[in-house]
């Protein structure tokens, strides 16, 4: 038996910061429930760089100093066609990581103000397979916790 076939993959993300784990038990008899230690490996994926339409992250046609006449609906409306295009990039990246990998259970941590727009741009058939999703924002959880939070879930998650 391969060590992937009982591993999850994990995939914690918010607009600006993705991580992505393999969490398996190091006796590999099966997921749930784990009481021993876990094996939890970041995952290397190829860097696909996220390319926004303003270099230097400032609008088209703006430099550092200038102002432009533009009304805040305007702002409003460059703020969620920007961040459209970063959760469309998010969901490509996570249908490449699993594509990648032998294991095709997965979970999700991403806070809820992008949480369902994400998932609804990922595949139905990746959508499957989501064994927890986490409405928070837990890019920056220590190794110990995500193996509590993902191999070791209560019961309601």
């Amino acid at each position: 038996m391969r060590p992937q076939e009982h591993s999850k993959i994990v995939i914690l993300t918010d607009l600006g910061t993705f991580r992505a784990f393999r969490l398996s038990p190091k006796n590999n008899d099966s997921l749930a429930p784990h009481k021993g230690p876990a094996h939890i490996e970041e995952l290397d994926f190829p860097t696909e760089e996220w390319k926004s339409d303003r270099p230097g992250g400032f609008p088209q046609g703006k430099s550092i100093g200038e102002t432009t006449s533009v009304s805040p609906g305007e702002n409003h409306h460059e703020k969620s066609d920007h961040e459209k295009k970063r959760i469309a990039f998010l969901a490509r990246k996570i249908e490449t990581i699993l594509s990648h990998e032998d294991s095709r259970l997965w979970c999700l941590a991403a806070p809820e103000a992008i949480n369902k727009r994400l998932l609804a741009k990922v595949s139905p058939e990746t959508c499957e397979f989501l064994a927890i999703n986490l409405k928070a924002d837990l890019t920056h959880i220590s190794l110990r916790e995500l193996e509590e939070r993902f191999l070791n879930p209560p019961a309601n998650s």
